[in-house]
């Protein structure tokens, strides 16, 4: 069994560049997303043959950690990134975002001047994430046209479930509604609008102080 290392044991100047090839920006900018965000896990460092340092991590496919992630493997000599390989469709190469987050990963563990890996942090030591978008193509919508289904279900026979919005903004008062407010009798709005007392003017026309429709009176 191979001997565990630290990260002292890892070249002091490691960094992307040492990797064969020259990663494009897409792949810098998914690589830097699951360095930062905590989709590494479990990495570790072992002493491999020839001084070279071997590591082994996994690299979730969200957030969510519900999959058994991909798993990445390489080894750091003293100029170069060798052997990298990764379990997902473009890790074969080694040439994939996973295997330059991993490299990301210790870098920025060299650059703080930590001697060995960190542990895993606990979910409640990371910052929330629930409010960052997951991708360009998902906006917003008015909660009136929503529909609540479960995704990619598009053979179910029962209608899916959609939002029942009741729109309450105020709208224009016309002249024809004030006249049956007034014509109303025998009514609990009535007997209101005919209490005794002095009366006020009023959006509704001339209406009794206290009456629950002088609230109505202008602030003019």
């Amino acid at each position: 069994m191979a001997d565990a290392a630290s990260l002292k044991d890892v070249p002091s100047d490691f960094g992307e560049y040492f990797l064969p090839y020259k990663p494009c920006l897409r792949q810098r900018i998914q690589a830097r997303k699951f360095s930062n965000e905590s989709y590494i896990s479990k990495l570790q460092l072992f002493h491999g043959r020839d001084g070279d340092i071997d590591v082994k991590s996994v690299v979730f496919r969200s957030q969510r950690k519900n999959d058994d992630g991909h798993m990445v493997n390489m080894s750091i000599g003293r100029s170069c990134v060798s052997n990298a390989i990764c379990s997902c469709k473009a890790g074969a190469s080694g040439e994939c975002a996973h295997v330059l987050a991993v490299i990301l990963k210790i870098t920025d563990w060299i650059l703080n001047d930590l001697k060995e890996i960190p542990l895993q942090p606990a979910c409640t030591s990371l910052p929330q994430q629930w409010d960052r978008p997951r991708g360009v193509c998902i906006k917003g919508e008015p909660l009136s046209t929503m529909v609540i289904s479960k995704p990619g279900n598009t053979s179910q026979k029962k209608r899916p479930i959609t939002a029942d919005f009741e729109d309450t903004r105020k709208i224009q008062l016309l002249q024809s509604d004030i006249k049956t407010l007034q014509s109303l009798t025998g009514c609990p709005l009535s007997y209101l609008a005919h209490m005794p007392g002095h009366t006020v003017f009023t959006d509704f026309g001339s209406q009794y102080l206290g009456s629950a429709l002088s609230y109505q009176v202008s602030l003019e």
